[in-house]
């Protein structure tokens, strides 16, 4: 017997196992498992593994260490002698010995040492079986220890204690074999970590840096006293990132502060604190922040008018909408609430369900025209009614024996284009859109010319599709002057020639129903020919108006609807907020609808002394943009002095230019009272008669109150001239013939 060498291991604690085969073949399973590589592991998992393979094996070491003196007694009797001739030994008083070592190495009886360094001689027993071997070759309850090899290790130097055949290593040693154990593990753990690629969402959050910053601070404003200015804080910092979602949050948020700033809901009015805001909104590329400052320098509100700057806003918001319409787009459908309580809904456009009921009555009875109307009406929606392409199909599809072909051309745009209700399929809508140009319908010419100009179903051929759009237009069809203006704009099919796209484009936007969805496109193109002054003389003015009108059609116009349904649901408050939003984009109609709800003093948000200057505001904002209605209403204000001074003057001067440019019967009628009494106008009796006689011609509900202010009229006229040329023979003074007035109103009241 002899006393055997420690080894430092060659592999992993973990790839530690069990052998009876001679050192040779231990040596060769160590080469092997060395050269079949380490199992690919994540970072985490590797290390809890490690830690559990070296508690494992510190456990079965131990055991070792714990055999009873019967497995070892035959051999510690064959080494008594050796170990009593052995000066550098100590009798540690167990049966056990140890070199003589410097305290701060000294193990004493500590077992997990003595585990370590079992664990580290490759001779040593385990009841794990070498990767490679056969655990069948020898029990996990063997408790035999098998001679090392012969050859002899080269570190020498180590301070070792011998317990039988079992080494121990010194402290210094012990440390430095878990040292480096733990950097073997660092190192396979870099490398494994190096070779497994991150997932999916691991690789998309480093791709989009600021979303942790950004969902932090939604997380914050979601909490009912959540700290607002960290929230903040954290966005500009998501922003600073460069995240998108960060910036069109903060820039939302820049354009509701500008709102209140401007409505004076929450703060005091201030219209500069709003222009900041508003601009910081539109730098973050915010659409509303945009259609606000471009409706502000257009009009002049709150800056000096700016028709260029105006425009590069408008431009910016009309390209977006162009880019999402489409033919069969919703139709927006505008209600001004002023002229619904004067005229009722019927008048305003709106359509009772019980006359879209009478209509079904008439199409369920073979009538064609209510089929042809019933099924435009629920294709397009608007008018109170939702769009409905199933119930629209059905209703096409009973006027298919017509001889306009309309119905067949419908049909065919359903298919081709496609929705929740009917499937898309190119190869039905051709045959539709074929039967319809059969009959010679202009809507199925543009069908089919679409169909050749896309290439659905066909090979695209320009020149069919020029053909089939000019057979379309000529028949006065919007959509195929719009595609007939593109045709000529881009140079397809035919020559390129911008004054004949100028042509068709303004006919197809004049084409109709003005507030269709459809005609969009050929305002914005009419617009962007305006700004640019390609086929045209150029004109900003007219460019702005044009896209000014194209991005009041986008999806967010809808917001109308909403602040109407609320008004109708007696929600006064809240219809009032979203009208005064739509309001600040530059909405007239939103303008005169928050007017109209101020002046009627519906809204508990507004003190009772406010409403009549916000209400004038609104109404003059309105009236800057041709609101016949506003004007009246701005000169009303003005004569009996509400929100403002009485000023004759400015009344007349509103009143004066509803009736020159929009023909108002009110405005003339208001215009020969002021003349008639000399208010803010000369007196005269001409002039009021003419105005009188204008207002009965420009509306037919004026003939009674105009017959009224004539027959007063009349008796002034005839009191005025009895006062000039009555003779004193009547013994009559003629200063006592007139008619007293005590600056009362009756006589208007009574003719209205």
């Amino acid at each position: 017997d002899q006393t055997e060498e420690t080894e430092e291991p060659q592999d992993h604690p973990a790839d530690v196992k069990e052998k009876d085969k001679d050192s040779n073949a231990g040596n060769s399973n160590q080469e092997t498992t060395a050269s079949d590589g380490k199992q690919k592991l994540n970072f985490k998992k590797w290390q809890q593994q490690s830690d559990a393979v070296l508690e494992k094996l510190l456990k079965e070491v131990e055991s070792l260490v714990e055999l009873t003196k019967d497995d070892l007694g035959q051999k510690e009797s064959d080494k008594v002698v050796q170990l009593e001739s052995d000066n550098n030994l100590v009798d540690n008083g167990d049966g056990t010995y140890s070199r003589k070592i410097s305290s701060e190495n000294s193990l004493g009886n500590d077992k997990t040492a003595s585990n370590i360094a079992s664990d580290s001689k490759p001779s040593s027993t385990s009841n794990l079986p070498l990767k490679g071997q056969d655990s069948g070759s020898s029990s996990s309850n063997d408790r035999h220890i098998p001679k090392s090899s012969d050859s002899k290790n080269d570190r020498t130097n180590e301070k070792i204690s011998t317990f039988g055949e079992t080494t121990v290593l010194g402290g210094d040693d012990i440390a430095s074999q878990i040292n480096k154990i733990e950097s073997e593990l660092d190192q396979d753990i870099q490398e494994e970590d190096d070779s497994i690629p991150l997932d999916d969402t691991e690789e998309k959050e480093d791709e989009v840096p600021g979303k942790f910053e950004y969902e932090q601070a939604l997380d914050i404003l979601s909490e009912h006293d959540g700290n607002k200015e960290s929230a903040h804080n954290l966005l500009q910092a998501a922003k600073t990132l460069g995240y998108v979602e960060a910036q069109r949050f903060l820039a939302r948020a820049k354009m509701g502060l500008g709102y209140l700033h401007a409505t004076g809901l929450g703060f005091n009015s201030s219209q500069a604190k709003a222009l900041i805001y508003y601009t910081f909104s539109a730098l973050g590329g915010y659409t509303f922040g945009e259609m606000s400052l471009g409706y502000r320098y257009f009009n002049g509100i709150g800056v000096s008018k700016n028709c260029e700057t105006a425009l590069t806003y408008y431009k910016r918001v009309a390209t977006k909408v162009a880019e999402t319409v489409s033919s069969s787009s919703d139709s927006m459908h505008r209600i001004r609430l002023s002229e619904e309580a004067e005229q009722g809904t019927a008048k305003i456009g709106l359509l009772d369900d019980d006359i879209v009921q009478y209509y079904q009555f008439l199409a369920e009875k073979g009538d064609l025209a209510a089929q042809t109307a019933l099924g435009q009406l629920y294709y397009h929606g608007g008018r109170g009614v939702k769009k409905d392409h199933l119930k629209a199909y059905k209703y096409f599809k009973m006027t298919t024996k017509a001889s306009d072909g309309v119905g067949d051309a419908f049909l065919g745009k359903l298919h081709s284009e496609g929705s929740k209700s009917v499937k898309q399929s190119n190869r039905t809508a051709l045959e539709y859109f074929r039967k319809s140009v059969e009959k010679k319908s202009s809507i199925g010419y543009c069908g089919l010319g679409d169909m050749y100009l896309q290439g659905k179903g066909v090979v695209k051929d320009y020149q069919k599709a020029f053909y089939l759009f000019s057979q379309s237009a000529q028949q006065g069809w919007a959509d195929g002057q719009l595609q007939l203006g593109l045709m000529h704009y881009k140079g397809l099919g035919t020559p390129k020639d911008l004054k004949q796209a100028v042509k068709y484009f303004n006919l197809a936007s004049q084409s109709g129903t003005s507030n269709r969805d459809r005609h969009v496109l050929a305002i914005y193109h009419l617009g962007m020919l305006h700004a640019t002054g390609n086929g045209i003389i150029r004109s900003c003015h007219t460019a702005a108006e044009l896209l000014k009108t194209v991005a009041e059609r986008g999806t967010w116009s809808r917001m109308l609807m909403e602040a109407y349904s609320a008004y109708k649901n007696e929600q006064i408050n809240d219809a009032l907020i979203k009208y005064g939003f739509m309001a600040e984009l530059g909405y007239e109609i939103a303008q005169s609808n928050v007017a109209y709800i101020l002046d009627k003093g519906e809204s508990s948000h507004i003190q009772e002394s406010e409403k009549y200057p916000r209400a004038l505001l609104h109404w003059s904002r309105a009236a800057s943009q041709g609101s016949t209605v506003a004007l009246v209403k701005v000169g009303d204000y003005h004569y009996y002095g509400y929100g403002t001074k009485i000023d004759y003057e400015a009344a007349a001067l509103n009143y004066r230019v509803a009736s020159e440019q929009q023909n108002n019967a009110q405005a003339m009628f208001n215009l020969a009272y002021m003349h008639e009494r000399g208010l803010g106008l000369n007196k005269d009796m001409h002039l009021a008669k003419r105005y009188y006689d204008m207002a009965s011609e420009a509306s037919t509900d004026a003939y009674i109150p105009v017959k009224l202010a004539l027959a007063k009229l009349s008796c002034l006229y005839i009191a005025n001239w009895l006062r000039q040329h009555v003779n004193r023979y009547f013994g009559l003074n003629p200063d006592d013939v007139q008619v007293q007035d005590h600056n009362s109103n009756w006589d208007i009241y009574l003719i209205a």
